[in-house]
């Protein structure tokens, strides 16, 4: 199931021409840092559609389940340290267990 959530993020934000800067899928949550010209709660929904439908067109999940909570985090990062540091984050240090979101002190 990750290969393929991965899959669709990274084949609908190039389709969308939509700047991915770092993905981390994990087995329960997806960290995705996106550049999109949507709200965030947009981005969110149109991310999971995509790996939703790749996950059904696989057999990974059923054509009637639904296998994202209903809403998600999401944080709207402004300038290019918070963005290096958010992905940074996404990429290096999905399994430290006592590493904060580098974001949250700014």
């Amino acid at each position: 199931g990750r290969a393929a959530v991965e899959r669709a993020i990274r084949r609908f934000c190039s389709d969308s021409g939509w700047p991915l800067h770092a993905l981390a899928v994990r087995t329960n949550h997806v960290h995705p840092l996106v550049t999109a010209p949507l709200r965030a709660g947009q981005i969110l929904s149109a991310l999971k559609r995509a790996a939703t439908l790749e996950l059904k067109h696989n057999g990974l999940v059923g054509a009637d389940e639904r296998p994202w909570a209903r809403q998600g985090s999401t944080r709207p990062l402004w300038t290019e340290p918070q963005v290096v540091r958010a992905a940074y984050y996404i990429e290096h240090m999905q399994d430290d267990q006592e590493a904060l979101m580098p974001w949250t002190s700014w």
